[in-house]
């Protein structure tokens, strides 16, 4: 595993434990520095060297991420032009000495690191603009700061005293994830999207410099134009991120996102399609129809009866609580991947970013068919009640199981951590601009989004990159009309202009292209969606895994219940015969499977499940405004 981790203070704290868990395949380039104040540990998939150093030696620099170019007063400059033979920290530095820490303000994509200033006493965390590459932080006992893009790492370190946010984690199991920037541990927070957040080591003070939140500005302008613009921008982003020395693999659905990225590639034809399913249905067949049809290599990565249960084991151990573990879909092929490639492509958050997909929309009810049919039209969220039942509709739960006996509810945890002011919304830490945009910005943070382990998961593997989440195209898609968003498919349009061959073959939901009107997709994918209820000829069409059908073909959810039997019953509030007869509710028709896989995400990780007999130790105080 990679990431970046540190004590600083002047009795800072031991970073081995920190640093030991950021180690998972015993192949990492790891770098340690330690000076009076502060100690960092860094560990990457190729080698570097940092820190870099910064106003004459004083600044001492570390980053981790993709870093793609600098929007500055001059405009946007790639980094392929302005720094092409430096390292990412000595890049970053160069920038601090012409900005300061300003730099980090015009710094595209993902990324998140470390300044530490020697002579003011001074440490400095930021992050990119939707956090994609999270920041854990918390004072010790001492008055010291322990930081690491591992959360169970800070929380099990000797120096933490912290104990569970009972409310966090009823979101875990409400939401599918810890929302904004909290966690389930008291006192442990993330360092805010879009911000630098700066510790003063003498004064034991903080302050946080927030540099970017979304801001929705649409922009009308004709539909051919938005195309042009997008096919524009989205081959000169794919430029940036493709060198031809380098091994790529892509991974590729039946689904538009990933043909997009295989369009910009062009005439590179030695990379690798990778699709991931239980045997060849629908989904795997046209994902393999696509890569046939540009000429590539493709390879079946298939999910056993087991695969479940080894993501259970590999990620819940490193979980920062964003998803329940499943999310981790590519763990249980992660050597392999690293052992075949340099580089991996993924076309996540596309959906999210073009296409409104976290929009609320209004919707009109078919009681025959116990459907909740979506309408193309945004609607607005009022109450604290709608943004809940909102969230559970967009995270698949169920609300808070009946054998958690904490006395809460999905909208008394989102009206604890909620504050009104004036036309603003703070929501668990995060500002945004009303209750509904808190529902529409769901990718910010994106670390806190609801399938950001699978992102996760890759960029932990091997190094990842994903276009959609450039700063150009953010801004992009804050500019695109609700007209687009919602009765538009702007990929589909931009790949049939790039590559109509491969936009040709069918969808696997709808049966049909990708170049015919958004209108004739929308309507199909309710009368395939009826069909399939009605006859169903596939019992996974999909990509992703049944995972209520995987509960009760493997008997990993019941052992692991049984192996932690002594944990849940010295727990106050879980009970245990109630845990079981869920489980039995499960095997017997019913969909219980929203209860049951967070509760092993919970009992598998250590961190959490060490606490979860002794859940009232008090944590030191963190008020991350200086306050």
């Amino acid at each position: 595993m990679v990431g970046i981790c540190g004590s600083f203070g002047s009795g800072r704290s031991s970073i081995e434990p920190l640093a030991d868990a950021l180690l998972q395949y015993e192949s990492e380039d790891v770098t340690r520095y330690d000076g009076d104040d502060a100690s960092v540990h860094v560990a990457l998939h190729a080698e570097h060297d940092q820190p870099a150093r910064a106003a004459g030696g004083d600044v001492l620099l570390w980053v981790w991420g993709e870093l793609y170019g600098f929007d500055g007063p001059d405009g946007y400059v790639p980094r392929t032009r302005a720094a092409p033979n430096r390292s990412d920290a000595e890049y970053c530095a160069e920038l601090y000495d012409r900005y300061g820490l300003g730099f980090v303000h015009g710094l595209n994509s993902e990324f998140a690191g470390i300044v530490y200033d020697r002579r003011d006493r001074t440490v400095s965390l930021f992050v990119d603009r939707l956090s994609s590459r999270p920041l854990f932080y918390a004072r010790t006992e001492d008055g010291g700061l322990v930081v690491s893009t591992l959360v169970q790492s800070v929380a099990d370190h000797p120096a933490v005293g912290t104990a569970l946010d009972l409310e966090a984690l009823c979101e875990f199991f409400a939401f599918e994830r810890v929302l904004g920037v909290k966690t389930p541990f008291e006192g442990i927070e993330s360092v805010h999207p879009g911000s630098v957040l700066t510790y003063d080591v003498s004064g034991d003070t903080y302050t946080t410099d927030t540099y970017w939140r979304p801001e929705y500005r649409p922009r009308e302008r004709p539909y051919s134009q938005v195309v042009d613009e997008f096919i524009t921008l989205f081959e000169r982003v794919m430029g940036e991120r493709i060198d031809d020395d380098e091994r790529y693999g892509l991974l590729l659905s039946g689904g538009s996102d990933s043909r997009l990225l295989l369009a910009a590639l062009k005439d590179a034809t030695d990379v690798v399609c990778y699709h991931m399913n239980e045997y060849p249905n629908a989904e795997a067949t046209a994902a393999r129809r696509v890569a046939d049809t540009a000429g590539v290599e493709f390879e079946f990565l298939r999910r056993g009866t087991d695969y479940q249960a080894a993501l259970l084991e590999r990620s819940a151990p490193r979980s920062n609580f964003a998803s329940w573990f499943d999310q981790a879909h590519t763990a249980g092929f992660s050597e392999r991947l690293r052992d075949e490639q340099d580089i991996l492509l993924t076309g996540l958050y596309a959906d999210t970013l073009l296409n409104g997909f976290f929009t609320p929309q209004r919707t009109i009810e078919l009681p025959a068919l116990g459907w909740e049919v979506e309408l193309p039209y945004e609607t607005d969220v009022h109450t604290v009640r709608e943004l809940a039942d909102r969230l559970v509709a967009i995270d698949r739960g169920t609300g808070i199981p009946e054998f958690v006996t904490v006395e809460t509810t999905p909208e008394a945890c989102i009206a604890n951590n909620l504050k009104l002011k004036g036309n603003t919304v703070t929501s668990h830490g995060v500002e945004y601009p009303s209750l509904t945009k808190l529902v529409e910005y769901q990718n910010y943070p994106l670390s806190s989004d609801g399938a950001f382990l699978m992102y996760e998961t890759l960029y932990r593997t091997l190094p990842t990159r994903d276009p959609f989440l450039d700063n150009r195209l953010v801004e992009f898609a804050l500019r695109l009309p609700t007209s687009v968003l919602f009765r538009r498919n702007l990929v589909n349009d931009g790949l049939t202009r790039l590559a109509p061959d491969l936009a040709a073959v069918p969808h696997p939901e709808t049966g049909i292209g990708l170049q015919h009107p958004w209108v004739m997709e929308y309507l199909l994918t309710y009368v395939t969606g009826l069909r399939d209820e009605l006859f169903a000829s596939e019992p996974h069409p999909g990509p992703w895994t049944n995972r209520a059908v995987a509960i009760r073909e493997s008997d990993f959810v019941i052992e692991t219940i049984r192996r932690h039997e002594s944990t849940i019953r010295n727990c106050p509030f879980l009970d245990y015969d109630g845990i079981v007869e869920c489980y039995r509710e499960h095997l017997a028709g019913a969909d219980r499977m929203p209860a049951l896989y967070p509760l092993v995400t919970i009992l598998e990780a250590p961190a959490l499940r060490r606490r979860l007999a002794r859940p009232s130790v008090e944590p030191l105080p963190m008020d991350p405004t200086g306050n």
